[in-house]
């Protein structure tokens, strides 16, 4: 007698998995139960919307006989892809350096499920989590500009069929860059008559709005300058009040002798060789005072111009003279740390190793003198290369062994080091799976045997072997046999699988040579499984790309 099957329909707007439905079958018989469609049966994702599903269920002592169905709604009504915002966070900052604008960087984003979900239901994506930012509602620029109001940054998250939109960030940015202005040379002349009017090399400001100049001590064309040595400022003041100032120097008269120097190992100079004549102690300045000692030179020949000034009157120059300084460094003075050996194994499941960062420290040489230093143009950055030039740091199989070069550069100079010399060998066996064991109640083969899969990270050609002989046409042993497929790569690396082969013959057959009509409902469901299969010794070279 048909039991009865009932179910009832389920519905959730925090879920698209279910662990189980709510199905009942009348009596105490055990049951099992199939889904039909089978990708709405329990623990699987379903689409948003109401989906109908039918189950059926049978008897678990006689599973291929149904004995009742019901058929119900499952019902998922998410609106919304069902995560928890984070706070949004208020920032109050200030632009790019020269830029009348701020660009935005993503601070830390994380979303979590909410923990009002039941344990019972589960969400899982649709597809790939992916996130987009807006900035003001519609724009898709992270430049920010100078407003005191703040921008909004708004954060959609979706995996391909819903989303939610959270709010990140309110950003006001501010401008706190001074203008950048940069004076005239300095001006130094055998005579007090002014030559001509001042002029500035460059004014900016990043806020590309109007600002005041304003120019300190004042001079007139017709006044004429005081003997030694006399500073004059421009100072420039933008609206939002930032300010910037710069100088150059008027000096009168000044008589300095200085002898040029050199250094293939440093870009800074303790001290220069000046010296004045006369008993009396001076002090020095440096044009330009970037050039100056303790400070860093370009790579070259650079001219410096020392100004003396008597300690007994400071600000009186009474001579000046001009010099090079040439800083002949041809590549980065530093000291390449030992090479490394690698011998190694390929990734998982991949024909090349993925070479990982071994740790690398940069010395400069000892034998810089301490009156010379070296400092850096700029940051130090490391690239790698491999095998000369690819810029990819998957290594093949291979018995040579593959160069890992690293180049140091501080943005003027740079140096190449040799890092690594990576030997990569095929250490992982390949895969094999054999077809399922066979049972039929006839000797014959009837076909030949067929591999599930046969695969090797190398993708190079393979060897398979085959065990133990048997050939087309021939008869299988009555009762169980087991058969075993072999397989090498190319590096020696080998796998194995077996399957079996049962003849089970009905003494009150007529016959055994070929295929019989089965006697009992158990031959006949064995049937359904059967392989028929031709045994034979094999070896063949399989090509097979990875």
């Amino acid at each position: 007698m048909p039991a009865n099957v009932i179910c009832n329909s389920v519905e959730s707007d925090r879920s698209n998995v279910f662990d189980t439905y709510n199905v009942t079958v009348s009596g105490s018989t055990s049951y099992t139960l199939t889904f039909d469609p089978t990708e709405y049966g329990p623990t699987n994702r379903l689409p948003v919307g109401t989906n109908e599903v039918t189950v059926t269920a049978y008897p678990t002592s006689s599973p291929s006989t149904a004995i009742g169905s019901c058929t119900f709604n499952v019902t998922v009504s998410l609106q919304e892809l069902p995560i928890a915002c984070p706070a949004s966070v208020d920032l109050i900052i200030g632009t790019d350096s020269g830029e009348p604008f701020y660009t935005y960087q993503d601070p830390q984003f994380n979303v979590t499920y909410p923990p009002d979900i039941p344990e019972s239901m589960m969400y899982v994506p649709y597809g790939s989590i992916t996130m987009m930012r807006t900035y003001d509602g519609s724009s898709s620029s992270p430049r920010l500009a100078i407003s005191p109001s703040a921008h909004t940054v708004t954060v959609t998250i979706t995996d391909g069929t819903l989303s939610k939109s959270c709010p990140e960030a309110r950003v006001t940015v501010e401008d706190r860059e001074p203008p950048v202005i940069v004076c005239a040379d300095d001006v130094y002349q055998d005579h007090i008559l002014v030559d001509a009017a001042f002029y500035l090399k460059s004014i900016s400001d990043n806020s590309g709005r109007p600002f005041d100049v304003f120019f300190l001590p004042a001079i007139s064309q017709e006044a004429s300058y005081p003997v030694g040595t006399t500073t004059y400022t421009f100072t420039i003041i933008d609206r939002a009040g930032n300010n910037a100032s710069c100088s150059l120097n008027v000096t009168v008269e000044i008589d300095v002798t200085c002898n040029s120097v050199e250094s293939d190992r440093s870009n800074v100079f303790d001290t220069y060789n000046v010296t004045v004549s006369g008993s009396t102690s001076y002090t020095f300045t440096f044009d330009p005072a970037e050039y100056g000692p303790t400070n860093r030179l370009p790579v070259g020949t650079n001219e410096v111009t020392v100004t003396a000034y008597p300690v007994s009157s400071p600000s009186t120059a009474i001579g000046s003279c001009t010099f090079n300084v040439t800083v002949s460094l041809q590549e980065l003075p530093i000291a390449c740390p030992a090479s490394v050996d690698l011998i190694i194994g390929t990734d998982s499941g991949e024909p090349f190793y993925t070479y990982q960062d071994p740790q690398f420290n940069v010395t400069y040489p000892p034998d810089i003198p301490e009156s010379m230093t070296y400092v850096p143009y700029g940051s130090i950055k490391m690239m790698r290369t491999y095998d000369g030039s690819s810029s990819s740091p998957r290594l093949a199989i291979s018995p040579s062994a593959h160069t890992v070069t690293i180049t140091i550069s501080d943005g003027t100079l740079s140096q190449s080091c040799t890092e690594a010399r990576v030997t990569v060998e095929d250490r992982e066996p390949p895969v094999i799976v054999c077809p399922d064991d066979i049972y039929q109640d006839y000797t014959s083969v009837d076909f030949a045997f067929q591999l599930k899969s046969i695969s090797d990270n190398s993708g190079e050609p393979l060897d398979l072997f085959f065990l133990p002989f048997i050939s087309p046409g021939g008869s299988y042993p009555v009762g169980t046999t087991t058969y075993t497929f072999i397989v090498s790569d190319r590096a020696g690396n080998d796998a194995s699988c077996s399957f079996n082969v049962t003849i089970e013959i009905d003494s009150t057959s007529p016959s055994t040579e070929g295929p019989q009509t089965p006697t009992s409902p158990g031959k006949n469901s064995l049937h359904t499984f059967m392989h028929a299969c031709t045994a034979f010794a094999l070896y063949v070279s399989l090509q097979l790309t990875h």
